[in-house]
């Protein structure tokens, strides 16, 4: 990574995953951090609670950081991490409408 500025990791849905050393980087400007924040705008965040990459403890534990009463997380008791099933998107949808009328108001 340090040599050439990326590096691939594997990936069980497709082609090998790029993870760049700016990726790194620009990351490390984002970092919460153990403090609170505001995002001062809805947060939803919809979790397969079968994902094998992304645990459920890790969106739990985004929504304790996130304060101001904009965040809700809601999780897909069977879903995976790619939540690609026909009824898995309509509640993705549901959810992007919803926040978009929240946005508006």
């Amino acid at each position: 990574l340090m040599e050439t500025g990326v590096t691939y990791r594997p990936s069980d849905y497709g082609a090998p995953y790029a993870i760049t050393r700016q990726l790194i980087e620009e990351g490390r400007q984002h970092c919460f951090g153990a403090k609170p924040f505001d995002p001062g705008r809805p947060v939803y965040i919809l979790q397969g609670g079968e994902d094998p990459d992304v645990p459920l403890t890790h969106s739990k534990r985004l929504i304790g950081f996130l304060t101001g009463g904009h965040t809700r997380l809601e999780t897909i008791p069977d879903g995976e991490h790619r939540l690609s099933r026909p009824g898995d998107l309509e509640r993705l949808f549901a959810l992007v409408d919803e926040a978009v009328g929240v946005a508006r108001r």
